[in-house]
C-alpha cells in the first residue's frame, strides 16, 4: 500500500513540474545577458529620463558606439523608450525600423537552438519591445496600418513567451500597447474598440500602480466619454476624470497631468460652466511641457471657450497659437475654429484662405482613414487566434488532467493488484507450512 501512495505523489509531483515549465517565464534583464553592462543605465533612465535621453542622444551619434551591435541597438531602443516616456514619438521610423530588424534577425538565428533559454527568453522581451515602439513611430506618421501589426507582433510576442508571466515590465508592455492601439482605434472612428482598450489599459495601471499609466487613461477615457451623446456615459467619464486628478503628480509626470486638466476642462465647459473649464484649461498650461505638441490642443480648447463667450479677439489669439501643432488632427481642429472666427469677425479674405486650408485637411484626413480601413480587421483577426490557441491550451490541459487522472487510477489498481496478488501468496505459503 506504501508502494502505491509513493506511486502516486510522484505522479502529481511529475504532472505539477510539468505545467510549471509550461509557463515560458523569465527574470527579464538576467546577468547572464549580454545587455547587464548597461542595466545600471536603464535604472537611471527610469528616474532621470531627462538625463538618460541626453546621454543617450550623444552616445549614439557616436560613429565607435556601432562596433558593439548589441550594445548600440540596445541603446536605440531605450532611446526610442525614453521618449515615448515622454510622449515624444521617434523623429522617424528609420531608427525603430533598424532596432526590429536587428532583434527579428536574432530570433531566426536563436529559432536554430544555439542559444541558450535565457539569452533567447531575452531576445524575445527586446524584440517585443522594438515592434512596439516601431508601431508607435508608424503611428505618428499616420501609417495606421503598419502600426496595428507592428502593436499586434509585439502582443504576439507576449502571448506565446509570456502569456502566464505576472512580470511587472511586461504587464506594463502590454498596457503601453493596448493604450497607443486605443488612440489609433478613437481617431480612426472606432469608439467602442478604443473604449474597451482604454479600461483594460487602465487596470493593468491600478494592478501595477503604475501612475504614468493610470493618468494616460483616464485621461483618454474622460476625453473620449465628453464627447458621447449619452449623458449617462459623459458622467461616468467624468467621474473616472475626477478619479484621475487623485494620481496627479506634475513634477514626474506634466504631461499627464496635464492632459488630465485639459480633460476636466473640457467637462466643466460641456456642463457650461465655462469660468472652471478656463480654470483648467490654464492649469494645463502651466503644467504641459512647452516643446510638447499637446499644449497647442490646450489653446485650440481655451480658444473655443472664448469663441463661445464672444470675446473674438482672445479666442483668436489662442487658436492662433495652435497654428503651431503637428498632428494633422490639432491643426484641422484649429484651422477649423479660425475660419469661423475671421468670417465672425468680417475679414473675409483670412476667413476663405482658412476654410480652403480646411477642405485640404478634411481631404487628408478622410484620405488616412481610406488607406487604413482594415485596421479593425487586423485587430479581429488578432482576437479570434488568440482566443483559439487558448481554447487550444486548455485542450490540451485537460488532456493532460485526464491522463494524469487515468496513470494514477491505474496505479490505485495496480496498487490493490499487488497487495491481493501479495495477500493470496502468502495465504499459500502459510496453507503449505501448515
Amino acid at each position: 500500500m506504501k508502494q502505491t501512495i509513493y506511486l502516486f505523489v510522484f505522479v502529481l509531483f511529475a504532472f505539477f513540474c510539468g505545467c510549471h515549465s509550461q509557463q515560458q517565464d523569465v527574470e527579464l534583464l538576467n546577468p547572464e545577458t549580454p545587455f547587464s553592462s548597461i542595466s545600471d543605465f536603464e535604472a537611471f533612465a527610469k528616474s532621470h529620463p531627462d538625463s538618460a535621453l541626453h546621454l543617450l542622444c550623444s552616445d549614439l551619434e557616436r560613429p565607435e558606439t556601432k562596433a558593439d551591435k548589441a550594445d548600440f541597438y540596445y541603446k536605440t531602443l531605450l532611446y526610442s523608450e525614453i521618449r515615448l516616456k515622454k510622449f515624444f514619438p521617434p523623429e522617424s521610423d528609420t531608427l525603430p525600423l533598424a532596432v526590429v530588424v536587428y532583434y527579428d534577425s536574432i530570433f531566426y538565428a536563436d529559432s536554430t537552438g544555439k542559444t541558450n533559454r535565457c539569452a533567447f527568453m531575452q531576445n524575445q522581451w527586446l524584440r517585443a519591445r522594438a515592434h512596439f515602439v516601431l508601431g508607435t513611430a508608424e503611428q505618428a506618421g499616420y501609417e495606421y496600418m503598419k502600426a496595428m501589426q507592428h502593436h499586434l507582433t509585439a502582443l504576439r510576442i507576449l502571448d506565446v513567451y509570456f502569456a502566464d508571466s505576472d512580470n511587472r515590465s511586461i504587464m506594463l508592455l502590454r498596457g503601453n500597447i493596448e493604450f497607443y492601439m486605443a488612440d489609433l482605434f478613437y481617431y480612426m472612428g472606432y469608439v467602442d474598440l478604443a473604449k474597451n482598450l482604454y479600461l483594460s489599459g487602465m487596470q493593468i495601471g491600478l494592478r501595477n500602480n503604475d501612475t504614468s499609466l493610470i493618468l494616460a487613461n483616464y485621461y483618454s477615457v474622460g476625453d473620449l466619454f465628453e464627447k458621447s451623446s449619452s449623458d449617462s456615459l459623459v458622467l461616468f467619464g467624468f467621474e473616472k476624470t475626477k478619479l484621475g486628478l487623485t494620481y496627479i503628480d506634475p513634477q514626474h509626470f506634466p504631461y499627464e497631468t496635464a492632459q488630465l486638466f485639459n480633460t476636466m476642462g473640457n467637462y466643466y465647459r460641456y456642463f457650461d460652466q465655462y469660468d472652471s473649464a478656463l480654470i483648467y484649461f490654464n492649469k494645463a498650461l502651466d503644467v504641459m511641457p512647452a516643446d510638447n505638441d499637446a499644449i497647442n490642443a490646450v489653446h485650440n480648447t481655451i480658444g473655443f471657450v472664448y469663441y463661445i463667450l464672444e470675446d473674438y479677439p482672445v479666442a483668436l489669439s489662442h487658436i492662433l497659437q495652435s497654428y503651431q501643432a503637428k498632428s494633422i488632427y490639432r491643426k484641422y481642429s484649429a484651422i477649423r475654429g479660425s475660419a469661423n472666427i475671421f468670417q465672425i469677425m468680417g475679414d473675409d479674405e483670412k476667413a476663405a484662405i482658412a476654410f480652403k486650408d480646411y477642405d485640404e485637411y478634411q481631404k487628408k484626413i478622410e484620405k488616412i482613414r481610406r488607406k487604413n480601413t482594415e485596421v479593425q480587421t487586423l485587430y479581429d483577426n488578432y482576437i479570434q487566434d488568440r482566443n483559439k490557441q487558448q481554447s487550444a491550451q486548455k485542450a490540451t490541459n485537460y488532456v493532460i488532467i485526464a491522463i494524469c487522472i487515468l496513470i494514477a487510477v491505474g496505479l490505485v489498481f495496480f496498487g490493490f493488484y499487488l497487495r491481493n496478488r501479495f495477500k493470496v501468496k502468502r495465504l499459500k505459503k502459510e496453507i503449505e507450512q501448515k
